[in-house]
């Protein structure tokens, strides 16, 4: 049984712990400022998005409060990635990289096609808006790589399509080839971003 002394003294302690783990919390909540972003280099960044990808992993995320993301990032945004990738809805970057709002800029076209739209906002998000890293973010059983498979035809799709076969080719399209692909958009990337 606690005396009364220990009773007051565990109460004061578990206050402690609560305020800096409400204080820790309010700290990995906090939207990224223009100095963090110009502190961080690719690798950092790089860094910070494999960290979040294993709290995503390890179903560990961080649980932050989103309307005050929004407000804190009302007057200004300072991400420090930007993720190109599919549409698929079962890969959002946010999500399977753990960041908040404000954090990346995200860009998401079926198949991962590099177009000129895209390549455009991914030079925004470097040269303009201060991003440190590209990522292209690859994913499997991929419904756009399958219509061009199956030589799918529906309107504006049949175009966006059709340039995925070019990749189709290069990899042979074997099962599990997702790696290829994505080293073959990251190549195309590459040779269509200026300096």
């Amino acid at each position: 049984m606690l005396s009364r002394r220990h009773f007051c003294c565990s109460g004061a302690l578990a206050g402690t712990a609560a305020s800096f783990g409400t204080a820790f919390a309010a700290d990995q909540c906090a939207a990224t400022t223009q100095q963090r972003q110009a502190a961080l280099s690719p690798d950092d960044a790089l860094a910070e998005l494999k960290a979040g990808n294993e709290r995503f992993l390890s179903q560990n995320m961080r649980n932050c409060d989103l309307l005050a993301q929004v407000r804190a990032t009302a007057v200004g945004q300072f991400p420090f990635a930007a993720v190109i990738g599919c549409i698929d809805s079962r890969v959002p970057p946010e999500l399977v990289f753990d960041q908040r709002i404000g954090d990346i800029f995200s860009a998401r076209i079926a198949g991962n096609v590099a177009d000129d739209d895209v390549v455009g906002s991914a030079e925004f998000a470097t040269k303009l808006a201060g991003a440190k890293l590209i990522v292209v973010l690859g994913h499997s059983d991929c419904g756009a790589v399958k219509g061009a498979i199956d030589g799918v035809v529906l309107g504006r799709l049949t175009d966006l399509l059709n340039r995925i076969k070019p990749a189709m080719k290069l990899t042979g399209m074997l099962p599990g080839s997702t790696r290829r692909r994505t080293r073959t958009s990251c190549s195309r990337w590459r040779r269509r971003m200026p300096g």
